[in-house]
């Protein structure tokens, strides 16, 4: 019958139209899936882009690192040459007394923890073996003899005890024992320093983050690590200033936040070219952590404002 045959001629109308719905949208799924394989490949370009303007600032920052490693280790080896037998023969010398005075100073010389580091690598000349006494026989000379090994307040009375030879000879030995802790303490330091900066690169070009699950993480050692990124690249004209609160552990991908901050500081830089200042804050506030990237810049074009 003709009702018969609408029915069946709207119902093959629906079907082809349903058929080219589902191709239509077979193909946006695909449009879509490659805009996102695009954008992750932008994303990591650009990634790429900033680590490469920055990989001869991290190479100072590893070479200097790794000299100070040296540096330290020369000097380990010039106290274990020094005279006959190295630094054991010097403990071996001296008499009853004279190693009765030398521990009685030697656990205060071995638990200083006020070393300068300052990501340089240190003058093998001056980290290297010298002779206390340098300045004279007089109290005050060796008062600045003595403090290079950490014992620069001690009383006048206490002073005398290292007057003449045998004296001498004791903070001869104790200052060989700070050279040895004060290099073994910088190799330590730089290489914690260089893993930092290693962990830093790996978390900027790392893609983990979108589907790894969450978990605690310190901000502030993210932020930290994230500035080893721009470390020696910061220009002159610009001036970081921190301030980083206490907070306790977030929630998120500690490589993601590596990211994030990079790309702001990034962002903040690029705004100045002039120079200026570059404020990074990390504060509480209630239940929440808050994060500030602010720079003296030029602020956003107003026609982008609005995005």
């Amino acid at each position: 019958t003709r009702l018969e045959r609408e029915v069946a001629d709207r119902t093959a109308d629906l079907r082809a139209s349903n058929e080219e719905l589902a191709a239509s949208n077979a193909s946006l799924t695909t449009a879509m899936r490659r805009t996102e394989e695009m954008q992750e490949a932008v994303l990591r370009s650009a990634r790429e882009i900033t680590l490469g303007r920055f990989s001869a600032g991290m190479a100072n920052v590893l070479n200097s690192q790794l000299g100070a490693v040296r540096s330290s280790n020369a000097a380990l080896a010039a106290v274990a040459r020094e005279g006959e037998g190295g630094f054991p023969g010097l403990l071996l010398s001296l008499d009853e007394g004279q190693r009765e005075l030398f521990m009685r100073y030697a656990e205060r010389v071995l638990s200083r923890a006020d070393y300068l580091f300052d990501d340089s690598a240190d003058d093998p000349d001056r980290l290297g073996a010298r002779s206390p006494g340098q300045g004279g026989e007089d109290l005050g000379g060796l008062a600045e003899d003595l403090a290079e090994t950490g014992l620069g307040r001690l009383s006048d009375e206490e002073l005398r005890q290292f007057s003449g030879e045998k004296g001498r000879e004791v903070a001869h030995a104790l200052y060989r024992l700070s050279v040895i802790s004060r290099s073994t303490w910088i190799i330590d330091e730089a290489v914690k320093r260089a893993a930092e900066t290693i962990q830093a690169v790996r978390d900027y070009t790392s893609e983990r983050g979108a589907g790894e699950a969450p978990g605690d993480v310190d901000l502030r050692g993210t932020m930290e690590r994230a500035l080893l990124i721009f470390k020696n690249r910061l220009p002159n004209s610009v001036a970081l200033r921190t301030d980083f609160e206490e907070l306790p552990p977030v929630r998120g991908s500690e490589a993601a936040f590596v990211r994030i901050w990079a790309s702001l500081v990034q962002n903040a830089l690029q705004a100045m070219p002039d120079g200026g200042n570059l404020d990074i804050t990390l504060r509480r506030d209630g239940d929440f952590a808050v994060a500030v990237v602010a720079d003296d810049g030029v602020g956003v074009d107003p026609s982008i404002e609005g995005r």
